[in-house]
Formats: C-alpha cells, structure tokens, sequence
C-alpha cells in the first residue's frame, strides 16, 4: 500500500506516498500487448513474478485482514454478503443480457442466481476481500507491487479476489501462465493458512463466473450505455474467457440457465465486433 507520511484527521487532510504512473496494467500494454499474438509469443517473465508478488501479497493483506480490520467502517457493506452478490448478479442480467438482447428465462435463471449465490455462501468467508483486484489497480515502483482503489474492501471469501486478477478480459494473461499462477497461489495458501487446495478450488470457478458476469455487466453499462472508452472493447476478451471456462464445465452445482445465456452470448457475431 501507498504509505501514509503524516495526518491531520480534524482537517480530512493527508500526505501520502506517490507511486508514479506506472501500473501492472500499463506494462502489460507496453510489453505484452504488442507481442501477444504473434507466434511463439511467451508471456513475459519479469511480468509473470510481478503477477507472483501480487498474489503473495494479495494473500498475506486477506489472512491479516481476518483480524486487524474494523469491519464496520466498510463501505458498502461490512461483508460480501448474498445481497451483495444477487447485485452483481442483476447487474449482468440488466446490463448486459437485455441490454444485449440476450434471450433467457426469466424465472430459470434466478433460480441459477439464487443457487450460485448460495452455493458462495457456505464458503469460509472471514477473510479481507479487495474487491477489485486487477491490474490497473497494481502500481509498480522498483519492480515491487503496490495496491489502490481497495476503497470496497470488507470481509468475504478467500477466492474473489484471485479470480478477479487471473480472470482480467483486459489483461490477455494466457491460459497456461494462469493455470501456473493459480498452482502459485494455492501452494502459497497451503503452506500460510493450512487450507487445502481441494477446500479452495471448490469455490474457485464458482467465484471466477460470479466475477465475470459483474465484469461483464461493468463492459455494458460503461461501455455502451455511458460511451467510455476501453469499456465496450472489453468484452470479446471476456468472451473468450467465457469460452475457456465453458470448455471445463465441471462446476459443483447445476446452472443449466446460466450456461445456456454463455451459448448464446458466444454465437452473438456483433457481441465480437466491439
């Protein structure tokens, strides 16, 4: 985190560490970005350990976060509790299927929504949760991460937040360089917290579509309704990982209705041309 060099909490006034410019997201654009589609293109190595730190520390703030954090102060809300996820959950629905023009059944998929839901909360969920954990929000000074924008923190499920990094549409992490980042991660949690890697990838994928679909919802609302740059272009990337989560199915509940909008929204022809 930024540090804090000196406060006047009477006045709401502080002096705080500036970072630079630089980001995890804005080397990605630099010196993946350009490459990526090329032959033989191999994800660069001094951004894969970037990805290793921030998952190191992704892991010490969520364990420490169990017990050194004021919960009540949290903004929204104290937890990433059902409310909060049935409003993700919406989100998608409203802003991206009809908007889009999706077809679905209506009561078919709350069902869905309501079995996702439930099914996340039964996973232990007393740890810090950052809440958008991704790139962007990664500044990078002397190779070494730092983290903002953790304003929605609260407490909740150790997988969000990995998912939401690994899982980034507008990061192109290759499929193989987040299967090795997810081993990474899990061997990390193994040896820190005592929680075995069957326990975590229980709820991983689970988490990862809970993320996606918000993700998704942000790409319509921002993108088409408001206009704003880099929004609408995200979403072919996020298909595609919609695809690659569809070609490994292997979910521990049933979401028929779920599945049947990703079919759908894959054949889209015009949902690729952003």
């Amino acid at each position: 985190m930024p540090q804090i060099y000196a406060d006047d909490p009477h006045s709401f006034v502080y002096l705080q560490q500036d970072l630079g410019d630089q980001s995890l997201f804005s080397l990605l654009n630099s010196e993946w970005f350009p490459v990526k589609d090329k032959p033989a293109a191999r994800f660069p190595e001094r951004l894969f350990l970037l990805y290793k730190k921030s998952l190191s520390c992704l892991l010490d703030m969520q364990l420490a976060g169990k017990d050194c954090i004021d919960y009540s102060k949290s903004t929204p809300s104290a937890s990433f509790h059902r409310d909060a996820m049935h409003w993700d959950l919406n989100y998608f629905k409203y802003f991206f299927l009809r908007l889009l023009k999706i077809p679905f059944d209506e009561q078919a998929l709350e069902n869905d929504f309501r079995s996702l839901v439930d099914f996340l909360q039964t996973a232990p969920s007393d740890y810090f949760l950052f809440r958008d954990f991704q790139t962007a929000n990664i500044m990078v000074m002397e190779d070494e991460p730092y983290f903002i924008d953790f304003q929605g923190g609260r407490r909740g499920l150790l997988q969000y937040d990995p998912a939401s990094l690994l899982y980034d549409a507008k990061s192109y992490l290759p499929r193989n360089s987040r299967t090795e980042l997810l081993e990474y991660y899990v061997s990390l949690l193994e040896t820190k917290a005592d929680v075995r890697a069957g326990d975590f990838l229980h709820y991983f994928h689970s988490a990862v579509l809970l993320r996606l679909m918000q993700a998704l919802a942000a790409f319509g609302f921002r993108g088409v309704v408001e206009r704003k740059p880099g929004f609408k272009e995200s979403i072919p990337p996020a298909l595609d990982l919609i695809d690659e989560l569809m070609q490994d199915w292997n979910l521990p509940i049933p979401l028929r209705e779920i599945h049947s909008c990703f079919v759908h929204m894959l054949t889209v022809k015009e949902l690729r041309s952003f």
